[in-house]
């Protein structure tokens, strides 16, 4: 599951110093994110839950 999604986190700071946190998410093997089956979407569940557990916890 590791490789099968993955995350690109963007922060972007604008001349007033307020920052915008964008995530862009990528399916490895499926193309179009919508186009994933249940036991996929299960797997993304977890892969998600699992990525912002360690989001939370890194911002600390």
């Amino acid at each position: 599951m590791n490789d099968e999604f993955s995350i690109m986190k963007t922060v972007e700071i604008g001349s007033d110093g307020n920052k915008e946190i964008k995530f862009h998410l990528f399916a490895q093997n499926y193309g179009d994110i919508s186009e994933i089956n249940h036991e996929q979407l299960i797997r993304l569940d977890a892969f998600l839950h699992d990525y912002v557990t360690k989001e939370v916890k890194h911002e600390k």
